[in-house]
C-alpha cells in the first residue's frame, strides 16, 4: 500500500514566502556591509543617518517576522522595509545631488537594493510599479542634475538601468519561486484527493469483506439457529433472538437489500427519505422539528450514507431514548459541505465504546467515514444525545498530474535578457571613455554567446555541469579581455565584465547541480583577484542569494515529483481497491431475491414466531441460498454465473440445491444457450421441498456439469423434450439428472460451428 504523505508544518507557499525574506535579509546585510559609502558613518546629512537607523530597525522587524512566525508582522515588516530603503536611496541621492561632481555610487547602490527587494518582497503587479518608480526618481534626478550642470548625462542614466536589471532579476526570482510552490500545494491537495479516493475504495472494500464476515457471523447463524429450532423457549432466549435478528437486518440493509434504499426518492431531500421513521416516532408520542436545506447537490453516495446515519440515530431514539423531543437539523455550507444533528432529550446512555451499538457503529460512525466523512455521538446520563454528522468535499483538482516545471527557464532567460540589454547600454554609451573597441565587441559577443547556451540549456531542464564549466572559463575570459580593453581607464562603468559575469554566475548558482555555487563563488573571488575584500562585496551576496533561491526551486521540483509518484500510486491502488469493491458487490447484488430481510425482520419486530415449520423452512432456503451466494462469484465465468442463477430459482420454488462448483475458472465453455434453458426449466419444475444438487468440475480431460433435481414424474415427458434432455435415473424415483460434458476439442469445434453459422448469416 502506498506510504501516506506526510503532511508539511506550513504550504509550500508560505515556506518559499519566508525564504525570500531570509534571501531579502542577507542580501541587505551582505550589500551594506560591503560598500562603505553606505554605512552612517559616511553619511554628511541627517536624513541619510535617520534613513539608515530606519533601515536597521525595519531589517529587524523583517527578521522578527522571519524568526517568531508572527503573522501579524507579515506585512508590515515588508513594507516598512522597502520603504526604509527607499527613502534611504532618496536621501543619499539628495546628498549626492549637492555635491560637485556629484557621486552617484552609494545613492544607485541603496536604489539597486531597494529596487531588489521590493521584488523580492512584494507581489509581481505591485514590486513592478515600485521599482519602475525608484528607477524613475533616480533617472529624473540625475538627469536634472546633469541638464542644470551641462554635463553629458549618458553615463550616469545607466544607475536606474542597473537597478531594473536587478529588479527584473528578483522578480522572476519570486515569481517562479511562488509558482513553483502553489504547483507543489496544488500537488499536494491533488494528492490528498486521490489519497482521500483511495482510502475511501480501500475503507468501501475493507468495510464490504467485513460484512461479508458479518454476514456469516450473525445472518447465517442466526438462520442456522432457527431452523434447528427450540431456541424460544424462554423469554430471555426469544428476546435475544429478537436482538439477533434486528443486528441481521442491519447487516442486511447495508448490502443494499432494504426496499426503503431501493426505493428512494432521487431528489434527495431528507425529510422525504425519513418519513416512514418520523411517522412512527410521532404514533409514540415523541414531537418531531425539522429544519433541513436541499441535499441534492450532495454526490449520492454522501448522501446515501447521511440518510443511513439519520435513519438509524432516529431509530435508536424510537427504541431505546423514550424522548419526548426530537430536532433534526441538516445545513449546507457555502463551501457544500453538509452538517446533519439529531438532537434528542432522552434517557441517554453511558458513553463508551462498548456502548455503541453495531447500528451506531456501523450505520453512522463508519459510513459517514466511507465516505470522507465524520460522526460524532455525544450522550448524558442524566438525559439526552446527540448525533453529529459533517461531511466536507475533497480539495478541488483536476484528474491530471501536474506538469514538469520550467522553473529554470523561467529565471533565467529574463534575467539573462535584461542584463544583456543592460550590458549592451553600457558598452554603448560608454563607447567613447578610451577602451579598445574590437576587445570590447569580442568580451560582449562572447558573453552573449555563453547567455544564449544558458537560456537554451535552462529550456532542456537543470543546467548541466558542462555549461557551468564553459560559464566559469568564459566568464574569466570575458573579464580578462573586457579590462583589458580598457588600458588602464577607469570610470564607474569601464569595468562592466563584472555584471556580465555575474549575470551567468547567478544562472549558474541557481540552476545547476547542487553545490555549484561553491565553484562559481570560488571562480567569482579568483576573477575579482582581492578574495578578502569580495567576501562583504555585493557580487558575493548576490551569489549566495542565487544559491538559496536555487536550493527552494529543487526543493519544490522534488515536492513536485514525490506527488506526482505518489499520485500514480495512489490511483493504481484505488483503481484495485474499486475492482475488488465492484466484485463483492456484484456477489452481494444476486441477495436482492433473498427474502432474508423479511424473515428476520418479522422475527425481529415479533410478527413470525421462529419455531413454526414454515418460518423454519423458509429459514434453511435463504441460509441455503446465502451460502451458496457467498461460495460462488458469478463474475469468474458463465458456469459460476448459471449456479448463482439456479440458486435463486431453486430458492423460489422452494427447492433446496447444493451447489458445489470449483473456484477456478471453468477451462472450457460446456454449455450452450440451450443447455442452460433446459437446466433452468428444470429447476423452474423441480418438487417444492425436495433437494438437488448442481455440481461443475474437471474430470480428466473433460469438464462436467451436472445438475440432479426431483421432477414431478407427470413432468419426466416434458423433460426428455427439452433441447438437452434430462435422463431417469430409477422409473420408481422423481430424481432426474442432466449431464453436460465438453472436452477441449469439443467446445473449439462449437465456437467454430456458431463463428461459421454467424458468418453465413451475415
Amino acid at each position: 500500500m502506498p506510504r501516506r504523505l506526510a503532511q508539511p508544518a506550513r504550504s509550500a507557499y508560505e515556506a518559499v514566502d519566508r525564504g525570500l525574506a531570509l534571501v531579502a535579509l542577507v542580501w541587505q546585510a551582505l550589500w551594506i556591509a560591503g560598500d562603505s559609502r553606505l554605512w552612517p558613518g559616511s553619511q554628511s546629512a541627517a536624513a541619510g543617518v535617520l534613513a539608515f537607523g530606519l533601515v536597521v530597525f525595519t531589517w529587524l522587524l523583517l527578521l522578527a517576522w522571519r524568526v517568531t512566525d508572527a503573522g501579524f508582522l507579515s506585512v508590515p515588516s515588508r513594507w516598512a522595509n522597502v520603504v526604509a530603503l527607499s527613502a534611504t536611496a532618496g536621501a543619499l541621492l539628495t546628498e549626492a545631488a549637492s555635491e560637485s561632481p556629484p557621486d552617484w555610487g552609494g545613492a544607485s547602490g541603496m536604489a539597486v537594493l531597494s529596487a531588489g527587494v521590493a521584488g523580492l518582497l512584494l507581489g509581481t503587479s505591485v514590486a513592478i510599479a515600485w521599482t519602475v518608480a525608484v528607477a524613475a526618481v533616480e533617472g529624473a534626478v540625475i538627469l536634472g542634475v546633469a541638464l542644470g550642470s551641462g554635463e553629458s548625462w549618458a553615463p550616469d542614466i545607466l544607475f536606474p538601468l542597473y537597478a531594473l536589471a536587478v529588479s527584473v532579476a528578483m522578480i522572476a526570482a519570486r515569481a517562479v519561486l511562488t509558482h513553483d510552490a502553489r504547483r507543489a500545494d496544488e500537488a499536494s491537495a491533488a494528492l490528498l484527493a486521490a489519497e482521500q479516493a483511495r482510502l475511501t475504495a480501500e475503507g468501501i472494500e475493507a468495510t464490504l469483506h467485513r460484512q461479508e464476515r458479518l454476514l456469516h457471523e450473525t445472518v447465517l447463524n442466526t438462520l442456522t439457529a432457527i431452523v434447528r429450532g427450540g431456541i424460544t423457549a424462554t423469554e430471555e432466549l426469544r428476546r435475544r433472538l429478537r436482538s439477533r435478528c434486528e443486528e441481521s437486518v442491519e447487516v442486511l440493509r447495508h448490502l443494499g437489500l432494504a426496499p426503503d434504499a431501493a426505493d428512494r426518492r432521487r431528489d434527495q431531500r431528507l425529510e422525504h427519505d425519513v418519513h416512514a421513521t418520523l411517522v412512527e416516532l410521532h404514533a409514540s408520542g415523541t414531537s418531531v422539528h425539522l429544519h433541513c436545506h436541499d441535499l441534492s447537490a450532495l454526490p449520492p453516495a454522501v448522501y446515501d450514507a447521511v440518510l443511513t446515519a439519520t435513519r438509524e440515530a432516529l431509530r435508536n431514539v424510537l427504541r431505546h431514548a423514550e424522548a419526548s423531543d426530537v430536532r433534526v437539523s441538516a445545513l449546507v455550507g457555502d463551501d457544500d459541505s453538509v452538517e446533519v444533528l439529531i438532537r434528542d432529550n432522552g434517557r441517554g446512555f453511558a458513553m463508551g465504546s462498548s456502548s455503541l451499538g453495531f447500528g451506531v457503529r456501523r450505520s453512522v460512525i463508519e459510513g459517514l467515514a466511507e465516505v470522507g466523512g465524520s460522526a460524532r455521538v455525544e450522550a448524558e446520563i442524566s438525559g439526552g444525545t446527540v448525533v453529529s454528522l459533517s461531511w466536507r468535499p475533497p480539495p478541488a483538482s483536476t484528474d491530471r498530474l501536474p506538469e514538469p516545471s520550467e522553473s529554470g527557464s523561467a529565471f533565467a532567460i529574463p534575467l539573462l535578457v535584461s542584463f544583456s540589454v543592460f550590458t549592451l547600454a553600457i558598452v554603448l554609451l560608454t563607447r567613447d571613455e578610451g577602451a579598445d573597441l574590437l576587445r570590447t565587441i569580442a568580451a560582449f559577443t562572447l558573453f552573449l554567446g555563453l547567455a544564449g547556451l544558458m537560456a537554451w540549456a535552462s529550456l532542456r531542464g537543470p543546467i548541466p555541469w558542462w555549461v557551468v564549466i564553459s560559464a566559469v572559463v568564459g566568464g574569466a575570459l570575458i573579464y580578462r579581455v573586457q579590462t583589458s580593453a580598457t588600458q588602464g581607464e577607469s570610470g564607474p562603468w569601464t569595468d562592466w565584465s563584472s555584471l556580465a559575469v555575474i549575470s551567468l554566475f547567478i544562472v549558474a548558482a541557481a540552476s545547476g547541480p547542487r553545490f555549484t555555487w561553491l565553484v562559481v563563488l570560488a571562480s567569482w573571488f579568483v576573477i575579482q583577484g582581492d578574495i578578502l575584500h569580495e567576501v562583504l562585496a555585493s557580487g558575493t551576496a548576490i551569489i549566495v542569494s542565487a544559491a538559496i533561491f536555487g536550493r527552494n526551486v529543487r526543493r519544490n521540483e522534488a515536492r513536485v515529483e514525490k506527488s506526482r509518484s505518489l499520485q500514480l500510486q495512489e490511483r493504481t491502488a484505488r483503481a484495485v481497491a474499486e475492482e475488488g469493491s465492484q466484485r463483492v458487490r456484484r456477489r452481494y447484488e444476486a441477495l436482492r431475491v433473498s427474502g432474508a430481510l423479511s424473515l428476520l425482520a418479522g422475527i425481529g419486530s415479533g410478527a413470525l414466531d421462529p419455531d413454526e415449520e414454515g418460518a423454519r423452512r423458509w429459514a434453511a432456503l435463504e441460509e441455503r441460498y446465502i451460502r451458496t451466494v457467498m461460495r460462488v462469484d458469478p463474475a469468474v465465468d458463465s458456469v459460476h454465473a448459471l449456479a448463482v442463477e439456479l440458486a435463486g430459482s431453486a430458492r423460489e420454488v422452494g427447492l433446496f440445491l447444493d451447489v458445489d462448483v470449483s473456484a477456478e475458472t471453468a477451462p472450457v465453455q460446456p454449455t450452450t444457450p440451450g443447455d442452460r434453458a433446459a437446466l433452468h426449466w428444470a429447476v423452474e419444475n423441480s418438487v417444492p421441498g425436495g433437494v438437488g444438487r448442481f455440481s461443475a468440475r474437471s474430470e480428466g480431460g473433460d469438464y462436467v456439469v451436472r445438475l440432479l433435481t426431483p421432477i414431478a414424474v407427470e413432468r419426466h415427458a416434458q423433460a426428455l423434450t427439452l433441447p438437452r434432455p434430462g435422463l431417469v435415473l430409477d422409473p420408481a424415483d422423481a430424481d432426474m439428472l442432466w449431464e453436460i460434458r465438453a472436452a477441449q476439442g469439443e467446445t473449439d469445434a462449437r465456437a467454430g460451428s456458431a463463428a461459421d453459422t454467424a458468418g453465413d448469416r451475415r
